[in-house]
């Protein structure tokens, strides 16, 4: 069922977007998508750039206002205070960050492709309710009503779920630096 949305509709007027990665979501010099996405991106105590590799001097430590947080977006049970950019940016440093990190990306991207032109294939909802299923090791079930038994979807499957649908381009993960 959830695949269904990424099926051609030639008579619908609706194109489906796979979205964007977490690595497009992070970098500041994109931060004006956030607020068409229904997000706040965070603002920093020191000037971000991409760098050549690693995340080098750039610290949690660093950021002065984190944005939106995830319990803002209904991540129940995610760290306290902790921002959808935060879990982007640094996923290990979380107990479940890859999914986190996936989850947010994948409701920045409902928010921001939420028009016929390009539509996004699941809902800001249903992200929720990935995060909800799966947190402590449940399956979500798209599309079902009542359960699904032992058929539904693993965090991992989520992930690769989300991560399979990121436009052509969208995936390169940038590392980012102080100034």
């Amino acid at each position: 069922m959830m695949s269904g949305n990424t099926s051609p509709r030639p008579r619908g007027g609706v194109t489906c977007s796979g979205g964007r990665s977490p690595g497009f979501w992070k970098v500041p010099q994109k931060f004006n998508y956030w607020a068409g996405a229904g997000a706040e991106h965070p603002t920093f105590k020191v000037t971000v750039n991409e760098c050549a590799a690693g995340m080098q001097n750039l610290t949690r430590n660093q950021v002065k206002r984190r944005g939106t947080l995830l319990t803002d977006i209904g991540l129940v049970g995610a760290p306290a205070n902790t921002g959808i950019w935060e879990v982007m940016a640094f996923p290990t440093e979380f107990s479940g960050g890859q999914l986190m990190r996936h989850l947010s990306a994948a409701w920045l991207n409902a928010g921001y492709f939420a028009s016929n032109a390009a539509k996004y294939p699941i809902t800001k909802k249903q992200v929720v309710d990935m995060w909800n299923d799966t947190k402590c090791g449940g399956l979500y079930c798209p599309g079902t009503i009542g359960g699904c038994g032992t058929s539904g979807w693993t965090a991992e499957q989520v992930i690769s779920y989300i991560s399979g649908m990121y436009v052509i381009n969208s995936g390169l993960e940038p590392d980012l630096c102080t100034a």
